[in-house]
């Protein structure tokens, strides 16, 4: 351990990439410890364990989140866990190896209190009460899973790997494949009734069903490689969105049909990136979709949610991320939650649209407190935080840049 910063009540020690502050409370013996890496912890002196102290999202990978209302959210991710928050985000449980699931957990859907989660290895999971309790659900299958819809609390789909999709009409107690004659995985589905649906995902063809699934029609529009995501409003009026992984300018764009999904259109072209994972609409109009970016050096260069209230012809970047990656959108009324990669999640400002950061990704490398309550952390991609209450809760701090900052230090509360 190397000695960073020594005074008569504050010792910080940096231990290789860890950032430990050891901080004695004064006129006290108690003596708190905050480790800074992806969450924050407190350690009492007599207690040997660490605890999290008023963490964000701790940092697995969170696939997918949904909003089972305007204060209760969800969010799935790898090694079986779930995070729930009943506050709007500002704090989460955590429930890791579910029903004794240690497989990933990659979608999850909702309609009213219920909710069905898939993930790999086959396996469901399923809650009738907004989280509170969760049942596991035999799929029959052992392959991976990457979609569910369920129109209603009765009948859903389930589709994978290989081409495969699964019906159930009870709810998800009994399941039954639907042939589709694919062969590439199936990465997202949505239906407007019992019997009109549609599928996409790794291979250059739409799927229609008009029967439930008994049958599927397979339409090819000729667009891409593969699609990400799928959205209709109508019979009619449909939206789609294009992988990456092919050389044209098809990649990363939406396109829109007014006749089923038998011809599209493309409506909007990011032009700078090849991944659009997700797409949504409240109205014909009003849409949101999530993008992933170039660097310009062959990799991601971050995320980005974009909005439009006139059907793409305009749009705004309601969030733009660098370095950084979300992997779900969901939206209740006016709210929305976001996560991704690293426990990365974010929640809507109602009153101002704007996104505010839960939780914090960058490793942070110095801590500095000038008093009991008021500190500074800072760390790589321009992170700096901020705490006045001896470090219980931290606020994100923009600085505009992403540089490293290996050191942080204040004369009083305004100059640093």
């Amino acid at each position: 351990m190397e000695c960073i910063k020594c005074s008569q009540r504050y010792l910080f020690l940096s231990v290789g990439n860890t950032l430990e502050a050891i901080h004695e409370k004064v006129g006290g013996a108690k003596i708190r410890y905050i480790l800074f890496t992806i969450a924050l912890f407190s350690f009492p002196v007599m207690a040997q364990e660490w605890t999290v102290q008023n963490p964000p999202l701790p940092g697995e990978t969170l696939n997918d989140v949904v909003l089972m209302n305007t204060v209760t959210a969800i969010a799935i991710g790898t090694s079986g866990i779930i995070y729930r928050t009943s506050d709007y985000g500002s704090t989460w449980n955590t429930t890791r190896n579910l029903l004794g699931v240690v497989d990933n957990f990659n979608a999850i859907t909702s309609v009213n209190s219920f909710a069905w989660v898939v993930g790999d290895s086959g396996k469901i999971v399923y809650t009738g009460n907004s989280g509170d309790s969760w049942e596991l659900l035999e799929s029959g299958l052992s392959i991976d899973l990457f979609e569910v819809f369920f129109i209603d609390s009765l009948f859903g789909w389930v589709a994978g790997d290989s081409g495969t999709i699964i019906h159930t009409s009870d709810g998800g107690l009994t399941w039954e494949l639907q042939p589709t004659n694919i062969d590439q995985p199936i990465k997202s589905l949505f239906f407007l009734s019992p019997s009109l649906g549609w599928g996409v995902g790794w291979f250059p063809n739409i799927l229609k069903t008009t029967d439930g699934g008994v049958n599927w029609e397979v339409v090819s529009p000729g667009l891409s490689y593969g699609y990400t995501d799928v959205y209709f409003i109508t019979s009619s009026l449909g939206w789609i969105t294009t992988r990456n992984a092919c050389d044209d300018a098809t990649c990363g764009n939406i396109y829109f049909t007014q006749d089923g999904g038998s011809s599209w259109t493309e409506i909007f072209e990011p032009g700078d990136g090849p991944f659009l994972p997700q797409i949504g609409f409240s109205d014909e109009l009003n849409s949101w979709a999530l993008h992933y970016w170039y660097n310009g050096w062959g990799g991601y260069g971050g995320t980005d949610i974009f909005i439009t209230d006139d059907g793409w012809n305009t749009y705004t970047h309601q969030l733009e991320l660098m370095e950084e990656y979300l992997n779900s959108v969901n939206y209740k009324e006016e709210k929305g939650i976001s996560v991704g990669n690293a426990g990365l999640s974010f929640r809507l400002n109602v009153n101002e649209q704007k996104w505010e950061r839960l939780s914090y990704t960058a490793p942070l490398n110095s801590v500095y407190f000038i008093d009991a309550q008021q500190g500074w952390a800072a760390g790589e991609r321009g992170m700096v935080l901020h705490t006045n209450d001896g470090g219980i809760s931290w606020e994100f701090q923009q600085t505009g840049t992403l540089v490293q900052y290996n050191d942080v230090q204040f004369v009083n509360a305004d100059v640093g």
